[in-house]
């Protein structure tokens, strides 16, 4: 039998914990949309972004030097059987690389 682990732990690599990175990772985050970093950190734990902070995301990423470009399809995880998704391809990013 299988148990879930209940509380904190470590957070597992996903397509959200990817694009927190590449902007710049859950504190520049939080700090630039005036959020705590545990917020941030629950977005990375739980696999996504409520939908109301989107909009924001993709406007602090415009914001950086260089500016890291998003789309919605950003924070939807790649389809299954696929390794990456396909946004970070059209948006110029490199995933193969890591995060600047």
């Amino acid at each position: 039998m299988v148990m879930k682990r209940q509380g904190r732990g470590p957070t597992r690599q996903n397509h959200i914990t990817d694009l927190i990175a590449r902007l710049g990772g859950q504190h520049a985050v939080a700090a630039g949309l005036g959020l705590s970093q545990a917020a941030v950190s629950g977005w990375a734990v739980r696999g996504f972004v409520p939908s109301h902070n989107i909009p924001r995301v993709i406007a602090f990423g415009e914001q950086l030097d260089p500016p890291v470009r998003l789309t919605p399809c950003h924070f939807f995880a790649a389809a299954p059987g696929s390794a990456e998704s396909p946004c970070w391809v059209w948006s110029g990013l490199d995933p193969s690389r890591p995060p600047p």
